[in-house]
C-alpha cells in the first residue's frame, strides 16, 4: 500500500535487533566516542554533573563536531570540577561571569546564561 509503513515481521525484527547488538558490542568502547559531544558528559562519575554536562552538551550539539566539543568544554570548564555543585551555589552574577562573552554559531552569552539559569531554578 502506497505511503503505509513496511510491515515488519518478527524474524525481520529479531534479524535488526540482533545487528543492532552487534553494532553496540563492536562500537561501544571509549576509542570511539571522540569527537562525540557525549564524550563531554561522561568524564563526571556523579549523575547530577553528568545531568548538567548532558544538557549543555545537548543544547549546544549543532555544527561541527570539534567546535561543540570546545565550546562545551568551555562551559564546563569554567563551571569547575562540579558543574552540578556550582549551579546549586551560584548566583546570577556568578552565573553571568561565566556566560559572559560566550558564542556557539548562533547561541550567544544571554542564551546560555537563560540556559543555566532555568536549570538551576528547576
Amino acid at each position: 500500500m502506497k505511503g503505509s509503513a513496511p510491515d515488519l515481521s518478527c524474524r525481520r525484527i529479531a534479524f535488526l535487533a540482533d545487528r543492532f547488538e552487534e553494532m553496540y558490542r563492536c562500537y561501544n568502547r571509549p576509542e570511539y566516542i571522540e569527537p562525540d559531544p557525549v564524550s563531554t558528559v561522561r568524564v563526571y562519575p556523579d549523575l547530577l554533573n553528568r545531568e548538567v554536562a548532558g544538557v549543555i552538551a545537548s543544547s549546544l550539539a549543532y555544527g561541527r563536531a570539534s567546535q561543540i566539543v570546545r565550546s562545551i568544554r568551555r562551559v564546563l570548564g569554567a563551571m569547575g570540577e562540579n558543574p552540578g555543585g556550582f549551579l546549586l551555589e551560584a548566583d546570577d552574577e556568578r552565573v553571568w561571569e561565566i556566560c559572559n562573552g560566550f558564542r556557539h554559531r548562533f547561541t550567544d552569552s544571554r542564551d546560555l546564561y537563560e540556559l543555566l539559569v532555568s536549570m538551576r531554578n528547576s
